[in-house]
């Protein structure tokens, strides 16, 4: 086992997120026993979706070496359905509404999508 003192802050940056997503994974419905459904890329972003009775996983993937890259939903609205909001699984943070999700390049976004009634 290597200690901090003995690693790079990039190789401890890696390190805690994978920690993170394996945490994350342990405790999530969706990726361990939902159903998958993938997309062909286009434009760079590659989608799939795993989908639970509990819950709604897409996870972006922006292959894009230089460019961030916006969510085209119309062309995923089937596996979207009803869901106004996403949060991202690491971070927390909220995307709302879930069109104005900009991936950045070669970067990958894990977000639960959620129906919010609306007020």
């Amino acid at each position: 086992a290597f200690t901090n003192l003995q690693t790079t802050a990039q190789q401890n940056h890696i390190s805690t997120y994978i920690k993170q997503l394996i945490e994350w994974r342990k405790n999530c419905d969706a990726a361990q026993w939902g159903k998958l459904v993938h997309y062909s890329p286009a434009d760079g972003l590659y989608l799939f979706f795993r989908h639970s009775e509990k819950q709604h996983i897409m996870v972006i993937i922006n292959n894009h070496p230089t460019e961030k890259k916006r969510l085209e939903t119309m062309r995923y609205i089937n596996d979207i359905g009803n869901a106004n909001t996403a949060i991202d699984m690491l971070t927390k943070q909220a995307y709302n509404p879930i069109d104005n999700i900009i991936v950045s390049p070669k970067t990958a976004l894990i977000l639960e999508l959620i129906e919010k009634p609306a007020l």
